[in-house]
């Protein structure tokens, strides 16, 4: 549950900023209702991620883009989750609902 909502708190937010940046047209209050709704999503995502740390633990090593080859060296893109993480998804999705 904890890797899932850590999935979800970053891919939520960027699917609806793509949907609003596309479908939203010329209307701008489309485009602030698609960046609302992504912040929720988000903020229900974070919240989610949360009560799972706080209940089983931290959780690494979560896939997100796989990794990235740089010659000599190789990165690993995963995600963390743990009760600072969490805690910093809970904060900026709520600064991202204010600002919208």
């Amino acid at each position: 549950m904890t890797a899932v909502a850590a999935l979800l708190t970053v891919v939520i937010p960027a699917t609806f900023a793509v949907l609003g940046i596309t479908l939203s047209g010329r209307s701008p209050a489309w485009s602030r209702e698609w960046g609302r709704t992504g912040a929720l999503g988000a903020l229900a995502a974070a919240l989610v991620e949360a009560y799972g740390v706080l209940g089983s633990g931290d959780v690494s090593g979560i896939g997100l883009l796989g990794s990235a080859d740089l010659g000599s060296a190789r990165i690993t893109l995963e995600l963390r989750a743990d009760q600072l993480s969490a805690l910093v998804a809970i904060a900026v999705a709520l600064v991202a609902f204010c600002v919208q």
